[in-house]
């Protein structure tokens, strides 16, 4: 949509900020207005140019908003120095002729490998390095050199306890929120927060799902007001909240299955994209067989 709109060249050299309630004018010669109606369309056409540069068949850039990602594929880390240098020069050229300017204080770089590297290349743009970090955190999520998505568990698991304290405050065992209140709460709040981005770091390893369910179990305790003794299966029939693991599990399921297109295998049942009718977002409720059969989260069965 974008490549057919025309883009003036004063609207980089003529931006100004108007007051409503004023009659004084002030020039604005970088970003965009904050809480403007058109700056985000007005940013969607500037980067647009950006995203349909070809910078070859081993260099990919998206962005989000103003985040902006390149992936460089190398052979090996002592290319990469190389390998990134045309990238960034063209990124630093369309920068400079757009009147923007890179925040370096937030900008880094990693290396996602397999095997251990000794070699850790100098990354610079507009004769700035960018500084090595082993983890990035890109819209929410933390990506480790390994892809295996431990430090980002890590960093949710230090976040939901520092919220449960917070939400044990104002609710205990024979005090406080009634159980209702309290799940609704664990529903939109920590519910949300521990499954955000599970499409995309979850795994359904072993390790993983033992983290799921220590962070659910806190949430459980406090919405039954049951003793720490009582088994976390208990918990959730208890509460009526199904097992993080097998819900997270089914939702990347249905995600692949609506997005990418995959089969979906439960037990020895193969179904197809085309068997399913989503009415809202990727949620169990809102799942729909159009032939005959159902899915049952809350026992992880299908039949």
């Amino acid at each position: 949509m974008f490549q057919h709109i025309s883009k003036p060249s004063f609207i980089v050299s003529s931006r100004k900020e108007v007051q409503p309630f004023t009659t004084s004018r002030k020039s604005t010669m970088k970003v965009f207005p904050q809480g403007s109606s058109l700056g985000p369309v007005l940013w969607n056409i500037f980067i647009n140019d950006l995203l349909n540069i070809d910078f070859g068949q081993n260099v990919k850039i998206q962005a989000f908003a103003d985040d902006i990602m390149i992936l460089i594929q190398a052979p090996a880390t002592y290319c990469l120095t190389q390998l990134c240098k045309d990238p960034l020069d063209i990124i630093a050229s369309w920068t400079k002729d757009h009147c923007l300017s890179i925040n370096y204080e937030k900008s880094c770089f990693t290396i996602l490998a397999n095997k251990k590297y000794s070699h850790i290349p100098s990354i610079k743009i507009s004769s700035q390095k960018f500084k090595f970090s082993k983890t990035i955190k890109y819209l929410g999520i933390f990506i480790d050199a390994r892809l295996n998505w431990d430090y980002h568990l890590n960093q949710l698991q230090d976040k939901i306890h520092s919220i449960q304290q917070k939400f044990n405050r104002v609710t205990r065992a024979t005090w406080g929120l009634s159980p209702t209140v309290k799940k609704e709460i664990y529903l939109k709040v920590i519910d949300r927060i521990i499954s955000y981005g599970h499409e995309i770091w979850y795994q359904d390893r072993v390790k993983q799902n033992l983290k799921l369910i220590k962070l659910q179990r806190s949430g459980l305790i406090c919405i039954t007001k049951c003793y720490r003794t009582v088994a976390t299966d208990t918990l959730q029939v208890l509460a009526g909240i199904p097992p993080i693991d097998i819900k997270t599990a089914l939702t990347k399921r249905l995600f692949h299955l609506k997005y990418e297109q995959k089969e979906l295998h439960v037990h020895d049942i193969t179904i197809q994209p085309q068997e399913l009718a989503f009415k809202k977002a990727l949620v169990p409720h809102g799942l729909r067989f159009l032939s005959h059969g159902t899915i049952s989260i809350c026992h992880s069965t299908a039949h």
